[in-house]
């Protein structure tokens, strides 16, 4: 999937002739009129003299525009791949003629993209977290597109389940966005994958966002919608989904919040409801490969590794236990804090959640041991 050098220095200098909407069908039309592009690039003055329609090709700052991009990914850590070579990403309408890829994870990716609104509810947050955590503790990759509210939640849990998360960009290599998840798409980059089909250099334009929706659907196996208002850009990736032949799964609600507009709809029109990740994984056609233990209490160290963060949270809840929007309500801490530690504690065992997965209690507290 690694394309030549002397391929790869073409096919980046033809990204830059096109102002990054160069098409495989370009590439696969000059080809098919010249030959394999490596073997006349350097020469195409002379081998385009026949098609006028090629003249840009032969501006000479497109060689030193693909020298500096390559120069970029080289140095920021980043791989280049031809998508046709990808039988999920050839079926793409209008496939990039390259990806651009940082991190250990290979294509194809069989995993569940998670997508929806950037200003999540608390009830949003929660229960992407609680399935991106599932399914990556079930070896299912997650992926989503790094951008604020679900897409952030999904990645984050599948990190500390210590799964394998992919995030598809709508900005070039150098250039995450938003700004403040460079350490999370450092820490995807680890041990999942980076992708993005824009040349170094290039901002996040709004429209690039949903020519990055279709990589995303192309790549997963499901589309998991979390909250969505009628007009949402995740939208855009779950009518992707549908049009490569992915099942689009919604969770449903809040039926009273315009957040629930988007799922409501989407289920109105016949697509699956989900709620746990059995359901997802059944939608998959998969099922469980572990079994959930609770922590026992008893071995359970109350000196353990607790930051004031978790303390204060572990405190709110008492002997009765909290619902999520009861801890963001009390702690005065800020949603992104709040499911943070929410899933460190969970993780750790130290909090528990109820069957229903609506409330939390502390372990410790159940031990008669307070945090």
């Amino acid at each position: 999937m690694e394309p030549s050098p002397e391929r790869l220095h073409a096919l980046l200098a033809l990204m830059a002739a096109s102002g990054q909407t160069a098409h495989a069908a370009v590439v696969a039309r000059l080809e098919t009129a010249f030959g394999p592009i490596e073997t006349w690039w350097r020469r195409r003055a002379a081998v385009v003299a026949s098609d006028p329609s090629c003249g840009l090709l032969t501006v000479p700052a497109l060689d030193r525009a693909a020298e500096d991009a390559h120069r970029v990914l080289t140095t920021l850590g980043w791989r280049s791949l031809e998508p046709v070579a990808v039988s999920e990403l050839a079926a793409i309408p209008d496939p990039p003629p390259l990806l651009f890829v940082r991190g250990p994870a290979a294509l194809p990716i069989d995993g569940v993209a998670m997508v929806g609104a950037r200003r999540a509810s608390a009830y949003g947050l929660r229960m992407t977290s609680s399935l991106a955590e599932g399914l990556a503790g079930e070896g299912v990759p997650v992926l989503s597109g790094l951008a604020r509210g679900i897409d952030a939640a999904a990645h984050r849990a599948a990190l500390r389940a210590g799964g394998v998360t992919v995030a598809v960009l709508g900005s070039g290599p150098d250039k995450t966005y938003p700004a403040e998840h460079v350490g999370l798409a450092d820490a995807i980059a680890e041990n999942g994958l980076l992708v993005t089909e824009f040349l170094p250099g290039t901002p996040p334009l709004p429209h690039h966002f949903p020519r990055r929706n279709r990589i995303l659907a192309a790549m997963a196996r499901v589309v998991v919608l979390v909250e969505a208002r009628l007009r949402s850009g995740s939208l855009s990736t779950v009518k992707w989904a549908a049009d490569l032949g992915r099942d689009v799964l919604v969770v449903p609600g809040p039926v009273d919040h315009e957040l629930g507009e988007g799922p409501m709809q989407l289920l109105r029109e016949g697509a699956h409801p989900v709620a746990t990740v059995d359901d997802v994984l059944g939608a998959m056609g998969r099922s469980r490969r572990t079994v959930a233990t609770v922590a026992d209490p008893s071995s359970l160290d109350a000196s353990a590794a607790i930051d004031d963060e978790g303390r204060r949270l572990l405190a709110l809840l008492g002997g009765e236990g909290a619902d999520l929007d009861t801890l963001l309500r009390l702690s005065g801490l800020p949603v992104a804090s709040v499911m943070e530690r929410v899933l460190e504690l969970e993780v750790s065992g130290v909090l528990l959640r109820s069957e229903d997965g609506r409330t939390f209690r502390s372990a410790l507290t159940k031990a008669g041991r307070g945090p």
